[in-house]
């Protein structure tokens, strides 16, 4: 982390500041000691301001690796409140980046994957429906998810009597061509 300043020496007990620090000795007895300044926050809002550029970052890459990296420093922003050592803080930061970017990561994008869905009549291929009047090479329908369709049989095969349980092989504009369930 960042060195602290040192401030004046200063004898153990009465705590008054050594201007010169060559020349003063302290009584006989006592020690002379280096008072540190303790300002945790100052290594804390590094690791803050490092993780948020990381967090803004990955609006730019969209893989979320800088999204973690930033938890990641944002987590030894925490860490860098309780402690000055900067050994702890590359230690914490080390473990939350191993944890997010092998742990947290997959999972996540595992649920922003999106998947092609078919869209519009394309759906619809490889559903089952029903016949409802006779499908020939002329005429017939069929009631797919409740509405009905005109249907025609699939490649000139044979009519299909009312009843039967055809799969949709195609769609041609609102026509569906459609294949007996026994070839499916």
């Amino acid at each position: 982390m960042l060195a602290r300043p040192a401030r004046p020496a200063r004898c153990e007990d009465d705590g008054r500041p050594d201007e010169t620090r060559s020349a003063h000795r302290c009584p006989q007895g006592r020690r002379q000691t280096a008072v540190r300044v303790q300002d945790a926050g100052v290594g804390a809002a590094v690791w803050l301001v490092l993780g948020l550029a990381l967090c803004a970052a990955e609006l730019l890459s969209l893989d979320l690796v800088l999204l973690m990296l930033g938890g990641a420093a944002l987590s030894t922003a925490a860490a860098a409140l309780l402690t000055d050592s900067l050994p702890v803080q590359l230690a914490v930061l080390v473990a939350s980046a191993g944890v997010l970017l092998l742990g947290v990561r997959p999972v996540a994008r595992r649920h922003l994957e999106v998947t092609a869905l078919p869209a519009g009549t394309a759906r619809l291929v490889g559903r089952r429906a029903v016949v409802v009047l006779a499908v020939t090479d002329d005429s017939g329908q069929v009631r797919l998810d409740g509405e009905l369709w005109r249907a025609r049989p699939w490649s000139g095969g044979p009519g299909l009597p009312v009843g039967a349980t055809v799969f949709v092989a195609a769609v041609e504009g609102v026509t569906l061509h459609v294949y007996p369930e026994e070839l499916g």
